[in-house]
């Protein structure tokens, strides 16, 4: 009898656990996708805003990866701004360019490395004439949240000078998400809360028998 009972608790265990599992990538994916809208909103005028500008003696320009930015999406949306600009996109690949970057810190002293001096430094790669950096923040969505909210702060440099030409910002988006996924996220998270508990329940009981199981020898040899 307690042979079968513990089966069926092991079984409904193992289905709470699976359910919780199933149900966290969507939550994720949810959540990213409600931050991408979000970001899109920030930098939905960036093109226009850029391509007003008549900045002497640039024609290509390159972006950095944005600060904050993990996921490199807000960077991204950067260089599709600068494409539907009179000015041309670096991409290519270039050895000293792929070694400037990496001397980069992109922790909370980005702001010392990227002086005019560093900007310059980019400008002994071929085709670049202009540094976009910036940062992005504020993608105030988790586990717990239907509405990301996003600020960008963009900023172009002369590679020739080291000094800023352009500057925008705080640019903000928000978001929230679709009206059925939000529903979805109140029945969802106690589901994860209780695999959770489940997974831990789990445990203490497996080190509680194994606790047993260590003292059986002692016992029997006296």
């Amino acid at each position: 009898m307690n042979t079968s009972r513990q089966s069926r608790a092991r079984r409904v265990s193992s289905t709470c656990v699976l359910v919780a599992v199933l149900l966290s990538a969507p939550a994720l994916a949810d959540q990213a996708e409600t931050i991408q809208r979000a970001a899109e909103m920030a930098l939905n005028g960036v093109s226009d805003l850029l391509g007003r500008q008549a900045l002497a003696g640039v024609k290509n320009i390159a972006v950095v990866p944005l600060r904050g930015d993990s996921d490199e999406y807000i960077t991204e949306l950067a260089r599709g701004a600068v494409t539907r600009t009179q000015y041309a996109l670096f991409t290519r690949s270039d050895e000293t360019w792929d070694m400037l970057l990496k001397e980069i810190e992109w922790g909370a002293r980005r702001d010392d490395v990227m002086n005019p001096e560093t900007v310059q430094r980019f400008g002994k790669v071929e085709g670049v004439e202009a540094i976009l950096d910036g940062i992005g923040w504020d993608k105030s969505v988790n586990l717990w949240s239907i509405r990301a909210h996003v600020k960008v702060t963009l900023k172009l440099a002369d590679v020739e000078t080291g000094q800023t030409q352009w500057h925008c910002g705080p640019l903000e988006g928000e978001a929230f998400m679709h009206w059925s996924d939000a529903l979805v996220q109140f029945w969802r998270f106690p589901l994860l809360l209780l695999g959770a508990l489940v997974i831990l329940v789990i445990l203490i009981l497996f080190f509680a028998k194994l606790k047993r199981a260590y003292r059986q020898p002692y016992a029997g040899s006296q």
